[in-house]
């Protein structure tokens, strides 16, 4: 990293600089002691915003950033006092045939050193970590066990199988939780028999089925679920039933590969438990084709179930964008005469309004489903 990279001046909005440089101009004669009150309020101004968001993702990241906290431990106030959000990845280290790059025991034990020093500020968790070696497991499993962040809002991690059984506690710990994103890499995640999770506040919840039945949502905060159906979760009704019978969202993401299900049968069980749903995706993997016809007359059949939803989306993820007006408008026409609320319609990549009792193509959208592909 370059010392222009690592400057604090360059995390300075323009404007804010422009200020500071004029307070500097307007001085007459600038002394030392101007000059030395402008250094000291860039260093206040700049600071909290270069440490509030750290990214690691090799050792020599976590080795520098280690020493920088302590180092800096005997300042006032700490550095790690500024660390709102904390990214630690090692999909990247996988790759690399560096061996001085790789997260190793020695990297987890050194980040462990210092993460209870800004847990009381930490707002952001997000551990993309693969490996169940090199140390990342003890280091999640620690973290699980002990680690306690009081306000926390965000926590995204791949779940490793043999540590579910921590995973209750530790988010039960963490009450003020509003965005939770468990990721599944595994083709198959056996349900465990978890202790209920109750998260209060939780409003956006992004990620594995076969944890969705360990919640309890009975506090009505959340307003978006995305599930992530991976070959082999088989199993539509129970997550959907629970969703239905605890939580009422107001938009409803469905993620699942060509191998798995097809867009009906996907919509016939949401329609089943969560009929007051206003925004509906279901993005499907794996197919390069268009959404048959044959599939826009079964969806059709199955939106009559909806009461309240206003925006529907159906898309098979990696098609390419294929022109057919007169199909598209024939699915249009079925899906708004069977469900009359709706007033957005997005198919084939293509999204669609209704403007005076026409269906009126706005533009090619771009799939809002985020696909995590792990080799």
């Amino acid at each position: 990293m370059s010392r222009a990279e690592i400057s604090i001046l360059s995390w300075l909005p323009n404007e804010i600089l422009s200020t500071v440089m004029k307070g500097i101009a307007d001085t007459s004669p600038p002394d030392l002691a101007s000059l030395c009150r402008t250094s000291r309020l860039i260093n206040s101004l700049a600071t909290p915003l270069l440490y509030r968001s750290i990214v690691l993702a090799d050792a020599p990241q976590i080795e520098y950033f280690v020493r920088t906290m302590n180092d800096s431990s005997g300042s006032s106030p700490p550095l790690c006092r500024y660390v709102k959000r904390l990214s630690i990845s090692d999909a990247w280290s996988i790759t690399t045939p560096d061996p001085d790059l790789k997260l190793s025991p020695r990297a987890y034990e050194a980040i462990s050193s210092v993460l209870s020093k800004f847990s009381a500020h930490l707002e952001y968790l997000d551990l993309i970590l693969l490996l169940d070696r090199g140390g990342a497991l003890e280091f999640i499993e620690t973290l699980f066990q002990d680690a306690y962040f009081p306000s926390l809002t965000f926590f995204r991690y791949i779940i490793q199988p043999q540590l579910l059984p921590l995973l209750s506690s530790f988010l039960n710990r963490h009450p003020t939780i509003t965005d939770l994103s468990p990721i599944q890499v595994t083709d198959t995640l056996e349900p465990l028999p978890l202790e209920p999770i109750l998260l209060p506040n939780l409003k956006t919840y992004d990620g594995a089925v076969p944890l969705i039945p360990s919640f309890n949502l009975d506090s009505g905060s959340i307003s978006r679920v995305t599930l992530r159906w991976r070959r082999g979760n088989t199993d539509i009704e129970r997550p959907l039933a629970h969703l239905g019978s605890t939580a009422a969202p107001d938009t409803f993401v469905g993620a699942f590969g060509s191998d798995t299900f097809e867009h009906s049968t996907v919509l016939e069980s949401v329609g089943t438990h969560l009929p007051d749903v206003k925004t509906l995706r279901l993005q499907r993997t794996g197919s390069t084709a268009r959404v048959s016809r044959e599939e826009t007359l079964q969806i059709a059949t199955q939106l009559k179930k909806f009461t309240s939803l206003s925006e529907l989306e159906v898309l098979n993820a990696d098609a390419r964008v294929q022109q057919n007006p007169d199909a598209d408008r024939e699915a249009l026409l079925a899906w708004g005469e069977a469900c009359q609320t709706l007033s957005v319609i997005t198919l084939n990549g293509r999204e669609c309004k209704l403007v005076l009792g026409e269906w009126i193509a706005l533009q090619e959208s771009v799939a809002s489903f985020l696909s995590i592909s792990y080799s």
